[in-house]
């Protein structure tokens, strides 16, 4: 190498004569002094440019062959010395022709700006293009070619290259990520409501907005100038996807990175913590590559409250028809005819608990199950009252401490000036023991159970995630436990009747399938907040009812449990 600012061009041309003709354009000081005269004697003769004083230095390496050329970029890069540009000759034998070695040598080095030389030209320029993308970068030189026309391109080439790496080096040394700058896709990509990157053509990321490092903070080490892009979705994968996400990480990054080279388009991510990303890449005409993150989690929390509401709307449907046919069963004297047969089904659909065949226990089984699908279907008869929330919490909580099992603790917050709601308060005290059953059994050993009551008001951005639910006041009820909490996965499936992550020989799977029903049918709403690795929360809203004319005293009520009373709890927690 001349220098240590000298340009590295690459030829590619399989006559000697040729290669002896470049060396005397772009490289004057290696000639002879034969050579050097023979050169003057020819600007003097033809007009053709000698080299300017301030000409740059210019390494250049020759090469006969495509392959011999394509080791050559490959060992440049290996080396960290990469070539500016190179000419190839259309027209190379043996071997590799010249379009197939300027392919291959992209694909080492998207950064390297190409020049096809040949006197004459058989393949379209479009051809070429899409062969050895991107277009900006491919060049097309018609034989003989003037001296000037040569190291006018070596400069202009040299030039824009020197700019590119620049521009990666000056952003790459700077504190953090590389503000996008003004203009063109750039400009576009910063007013976006969405976490923008830019690559380059290597893949190597050039520039970071703002939302991006604010939407995935857990990425913050990688988001800076140079990260490739596999790089960057291998921490994704590693930091970002559920934990037990189903797929393993170098699958999920070798299906992204095969993904990313069509192309890209528009994919949906599911994340840790009910997070949900959309992701859109696009590539520029010039060869970078963009990829924006959008925030989806809110979408993604309306499409399945929508999903839950629709499909626990047809279960209640399919079991108000169950219900008829139990209702007719149950009201028939005696045993079942196939009874005595040892049948163990009712009719050709509905399966009898084991022993009750035969024998009068069978009508108290089918009784409870129906009145239990009588719930689901959003059909009971209920006989709604005004009361005050806090008092009937109180003696759920007094009378299951008997239950509890040891080493649960349970504790009352009951919201001071509760509002009054309207329910039928028996059947809202056996939804409630449901759920404190259903919290103890999430809790393996020991553990704190609190039930806390509020006043809060849902505004319009509260309730749009949520299909069913009103803007307005309520009653909050919210159930927590200390377990270790719900999957998304798990959270979608726990309202479906007859499906229960517990012993399934000890549990039917109706419990929370009946206490939304009972809730939905009294006017209500019911949430449940997976809280993966730190305790379940179900949250209960009860539309405010209308004002009691004595509220009832509650003290003897709670006496004996841990309570604390929360003041203005109705302006503390607005959702």
């Amino acid at each position: 190498m001349t220098g240590p600012h000298a340009i590295r061009a690459l030829l590619v041309d399989d006559e000697a004569g040729l290669i002896d003709d470049y060396r005397r354009i772009l490289c004057p000081s290696e000639e002879t002094g034969d050579n050097r005269l023979f050169s003057k004697l020819e600007s003097d003769l033809f007009g053709s440019a000698v080299r300017h004083k301030r000409f740059p230095e210019i390494d250049l390496i020759a090469c006969q062959q495509g392959r011999e050329a394509v080791d050559a970029v490959h060992a440049a890069l290996e080396e960290d010395r990469p070539f500016t540009l190179a000419f190839i000759d259309l027209y190379l034998a043996p071997g590799l022709d010249g379009l197939q070695t300027a392919e291959q040598i992209r694909a080492l080095d998207p950064d390297i700006h190409i020049v096809l030389v040949s006197a004459q030209a058989n393949i379209h320029p479009v051809e070429m293009s899409e062969r050895v993308p991107p277009t900006d970068q491919l060049y097309f030189v018609k034989k003989p070619f003037h001296t000037a026309e040569i190291q006018q391109l070596v400069l202009a080439l040299s030039a824009r290259w020197r700019g590119e790496r620049w521009y990666i080096g000056s952003a790459r040394s700077g504190a953090g990520p590389a503000r996008l700058g003004r203009g063109g896709l750039s400009d576009v990509l910063e007013r976006l409501p969405a976490g923008a990157i830019v690559f380059d053509r290597r893949d190597r990321l050039a520039s970071v907005n703002e939302k991006m490092g604010g939407l995935f903070p857990e990425l913050a080490d990688l988001l800076v100038v140079g990260t490739p892009y596999e790089q960057i979705q291998r921490g994704m994968a590693e930091r970002l996807l559920p934990e037990n996400t189903l797929v393993r990480v170098d699958t999920w990054v070798s299906d992204r990175l095969e993904w990313h080279a069509r192309s890209g388009g528009a994919l949906e991510q599911r994340l840790r913590g009910s997070r949900w990303a959309l992701l859109v890449e696009g590539t520029s005409a010039s060869g970078e590559s963009f990829c924006l993150y959008y925030d989806i989690s809110d979408l993604k929390r309306r499409e399945a409250s929508r999903a839950t509401a629709a499909h626990m709307t047809q279960m209640a449907q399919s079991f108000a028809a169950l219900c008829e046919r139990l209702d007719g069963f149950a009201g028939a004297a005696g045993p079942f005819p196939e009874a005595a047969a040892g049948s163990r089904r009712l009719g050709s659909e509905v399966a009898v608990l084991p022993g009750a065949i035969g024998t009068a226990p069978w009508l108290d089984h089918v009784k409870s199950l129906s009145d239990r699908l009588q719930a689901i279907a959003q059909r009971q008869k209920l006989a709604p009252e005004s009361f005050g929330l806090n008092r009937a919490v109180g003696g759920v909580a007094r009378k299951m401490r008997a239950e509890l099992p040891a080493g649960v603790q349970i504790e009352v917050i009951a919201g001071a000036g509760l509002w009054p709601v309207l329910l039928d308060g028996e059947k809202f005290e056996i939804a409630l023991a449901e759920l404190v059953r259903n919290a103890c059994e999430a809790m393996d050993v020991g553990g704190r159970l609190t039930l806390e009551t509020s006043n809060v008001r849902l505004t319009r951005d509260f309730v749009a995630t949520r299909a069913g639910l009103a803007a307005g006041e309520y009653v909050r009820l919210s159930v927590q436990d200390s377990g270790p909490g719900m999957s998304p996965e798990l959270v979608e499936r726990a309202l479906n009747p007859f499906f229960t992550s517990k012993d399934k020989s000890a549990h039917m799977g109706l419990g929370l399938s009946v206490v939304y029903g009972f809730i939905s049918q009294s006017g209500g709403y019911l949430e449940i907040e997976g809280g993966e690795g730190r305790g379940a929360t179900i949250d209960i809203y009860l539309p405010r009812g209308e004002e009691l004319s004595a509220e009832p005293v509650e003290d003897e009520t709670l006496e004996g449990l841990s309570v604390k009373g929360e003041a203005s709890s109705a302006d503390k927690r607005r959702a």
